[in-house]
């Protein structure tokens, strides 16, 4: 996650600048910001070097170094480029408009050029508006990646401390996590902006972050009866959006030394959501997926998976059956043979003829674990992890 020249253009303080070249360089990063004043006026390169940009940068200028020099436009948009500098916005003080080949050239290289007026904009506003965004995104990379060091395991007990006591607020005794994720890409400042809501609105109960492209939500309380208020009001409030989003929540806890757990609980019940075509699933419903989602991806869970579906996908294919459909509802329907009919539409017979046939298929014909281990490879191959017969793995992440 990066800010970009797009989202400062959108930001209040920004919208009457007027985009004159660059349109496709729009989505460059920003990580700094300068004032272009005489850097590439000079001829001395060694200077030149030495004054240089930083790269992803900012750029803002009056042009003043090419009030009588038209041709010093061109040359300071190649430095520019050269620099790797994200953007550029001149004021319209010495150029209302700037030279056709500069334009050209801006357009050629994806170097977003900006043109505003007199009044729209002061120097020292542009630079404290974008400073205060810069660090704003850093401290957003700063969370995601010691939140990514929590799940990884590379955080200390005082770090992991640090952390809860960032963002849980006040007095308590319970907390718990939640993960809210639109189904669809939104863009960073939209996002920004629905963190901050959360968190203005949580005020004492909590505090939202934004992770990896949706906001991990904390809540704390003294009591566990007041978590669950929190945890209800917080769901009612995601339900009244517009956007679909897919919601995770995770278990109640009660100790420091169990973030790790809450967070990956949450991150796992929104995935578990998803897979399922559903807006919210709480950790403590979603059964043997609780023990399966942190390993599914594992080489031994996969081959466990294909040991015992790999015969039956071959034959579905090869004969255009529908064995894998059966044995899944099957297992859905916990071995009910009436009820596996009534839903596929056949009658029973048919059903417990595909079923000694994947038993066959398997040679498990008397073995009692049939349906316990083949609810286990179903889950397992449905979790994400898809592959085709003869053709090895293909990933599928849910």
């Amino acid at each position: 996650m990066a800010l970009t020249v797009r989202e400062i253009w959108q930001m209040e303080k920004f919208k009457a600048f007027r985009l004159v070249a660059g349109e496709k360089g729009l989505d460059n990063e920003i990580e700094n910001i300068g004032i272009l004043d005489y850097e590439y006026a000079v001829e001395d390169e060694e200077l030149q070097q030495k004054w240089a940009f930083g790269r992803k940068g900012f750029v803002i200028s009056s042009l003043l170094f090419a009030k009588d020099h038209p041709e010093r436009i061109l040359n300071a948009f190649e430095g520019l480029v050269r620099d790797r500098v994200s953007a550029l916005a001149v004021k319209a003080v010495c150029y209302q408009e700037l030279p056709r080949e500069a334009i050209e050239y801006a357009d050629e290289n994806n170097l977003p050029v900006f043109l505003f007026g007199r009044d729209d904009a002061y120097f020292e506003e542009i630079v404290f508006e974008i400073k205060g965004r810069i660090s704003g995104w850093n401290d957003v990379k700063d969370m995601e990646k010691r939140i990514d060091s929590l799940i990884d395991k590379d955080l200390g007990t005082e770090e992991r401390g640090g952390i809860l006591r960032r963002v849980v607020k006040g007095n308590w005794q319970n907390y718990l996590v939640v993960y809210e994720k639109y189904e669809e890409k939104i863009k960073e400042s939209e996002l920004a902006r629905r963190q901050r809501l959360l968190s203005d609105r949580l005020r004492e109960q909590g505090s939202a972050l934004i992770y990896h492209g949706g906001c991990l939500i904390f809540l704390a309380a003294e009591k566990s009866e007041t978590l669950s208020r929190y945890t209800r009001q917080l769901l009612r409030e995601l339900r009244s959006g517009e956007r679909h989003q897919a919601v995770g929540v995770g278990s109640r806890h009660v100790r420091e030394d169990e973030l790790r757990q809450a967070v990956m609980e949450c991150l796992y019940a929104e995935k578990f959501a998803r897979l399922k075509g559903k807006e919210e699933i709480f950790f403590d419903d979603m059964g043997v997926y609780q023990i399966l989602f942190p390993y599914y991806e594992e080489n031994w869970m996969r081959e466990y998976s294909r040991r015992f579906l790999g015969k039956v996908l071959e034959f579905d294919r090869e004969y255009d059956g529908e064995l894998f459909q059966t044995i899944r509802i099957y297992i859905e329907q916990s071995g009910d043979i009436h009820a596996v009919a009534e839903k596929m539409h056949v009658h029973k017979n048919t059903i417990r003829y595909r079923i000694n046939k994947v038993r066959e298929l398997l040679n498990m014909e008397e073995d009692p674990t049939f349906l316990e281990q083949m609810s286990l490879a179903v889950r397992i191959y449905e979790l994400g992890t898809r592959w085709e017969v003869g053709s090895g793995w293909q990933e599928k992440r849910c």
